[in-house]
């Protein structure tokens, strides 16, 4: 009887051992999955946070395009007017009869060649701002 006894104890002690290790397995597993849930989550996140900052990035870049080749137009448009009006004293130098005239309309010229020279230094400027631009969408898009 004592044989029975004992071994109905050791069978019941074995059992309710397998029983705890087999919940502890469960609760590390259970840890395990949660952690690797959270982390894939962060992950996701933090994918998620960067494409929209490459997005917000890119676009902001578009509107300085945009700005860019309006500047571009509105300065060569500003070129082309002077250049014309340089025409016109240049015509009216010729057609001059006194030296004071032909001296105003050369003032006149002068200052028209300065004042295009000043816009082709910012079409120039305006052209690297726009290299600069194409090199920082080609890095955002990579």
């Amino acid at each position: 009887m004592k044989t029975i006894l004992f071994f109905t104890l050791f069978l019941m002690s074995a059992l309710l051992y397998s029983q705890d290790e087999k919940q502890r397995f469960e609760n590390t597993q259970t840890k395990q999955l949660t952690s690797n849930a959270a982390y894939n989550t962060a992950i996701d996140q933090m994918q998620s946070s960067a494409d929209k900052n490459t997005q917000e990035k890119i676009k902001q870049l578009d509107d300085q395009f945009e700005l860019n080749f309006s500047e571009k137009a509105k300065l060569e448009n500003k070129i082309k007017l002077l250049q014309q009006k340089k025409n016109q004293a240049e015509d009216k130098v010729t057609n001059a009869k006194s030296d004071a005239e032909k001296e105003k309309f050369s003032e006149k010229i002068a200052d028209l060649i300065l004042d295009i020279t000043k816009i082709n230094k910012k079409l120039a400027d305006n052209e690297i701002e726009l290299k600069n631009l194409q090199e920082l969408f080609k890095t955002l898009n990579k």
